[in-house]
């Protein structure tokens, strides 16, 4: 009972505003940007998003009641596994069967990525600084697949998560050291948080608009 009367519903329902939804706009980014150059994705990118943001919400709410991850991640696996074993046994037809499970596959791993995400946002310390070096390594990993490259395309893939890195290392940091959860944090909050925003935007604009000719030349060079 401890556990539950230590649980604030003003700073799980922040951290869904503010951290939860923005990370699931940048998995969806990240995904479309995916589908854009493998053919394997079936330009699915959305149902897919949705898939990662269940397992984020999902993740981070079970975890705040302070459980155990391993036992309950090794659940999890262990009813994606028998509902993917059974949909083969049960399905009609071959063909039916090989695509609902190939389906239910991309979404075991999906649900199961982001269930990870949202433990790991809601109970490990450093998680901000480990899933913005992840999700920026995958995108540029997914920037080098593309072939050709050109400026646009390498500050159109890269801003976006650029900018979602520094806001959630800032974010998840000023909602930690946030005790008063009253009415009003939320005013208190959403106007340190729009400076905040404003201040990085203009930054980064800035910081684009000096470093564009270097950076074209850079591109131009590889």
């Amino acid at each position: 009972m401890q556990v539950f009367r230590n649980i604030s519903i003003s700073r799980f329902f922040a951290s869904v505003v503010f951290i939860l939804v923005p990370t699931a706009l940048i998995c969806f980014f990240i995904l479309w940007n995916a589908n854009q150059y493998f053919s394997i994705l079936k330009e699915q990118w959305f149902e897919q998003g949705v898939y990662v943001s269940l397992g984020l919400i999902t993740g981070y709410f079970i975890h705040q009641f302070r459980l155990r991850f391993l036992p309950l991640f090794v659940v999890l696996v262990l009813i994606l596994y028998t509902i993917y074993s059974g949909i083969s046994e049960y399905a009609k037809g071959e063909f039916d069967g090989l695509f609902l499970s190939v389906r239910f596959l991309v979404f075991s791993w999906l649900f199961g990525t982001g269930y990870v995400m949202g433990w790991a946002l809601q109970r490990i310390r450093f998680s901000a600084l480990l899933l913005s070096g992840i999700l920026l390594t995958i995108s540029i990993i997914l920037l080098s697949k593309t072939g050709e490259m050109t400026v646009y395309k390498l500050l159109s893939s890269l801003t976006p998560v650029a900018l979602y890195s520094i806001y959630l290392i800032f974010t998840v940091e000023n909602l930690r050291q946030t005790e008063d959860t009253s009415r009003s944090f939320w005013w208190r909050f959403s106007k340190r948080f729009i400076l905040f925003l404003v201040v990085l935007l203009s930054a980064f604009a800035c910081i684009i608009y000096l470093m564009l000719p270097h950076i074209t030349m850079r591109v131009e060079e590889f």
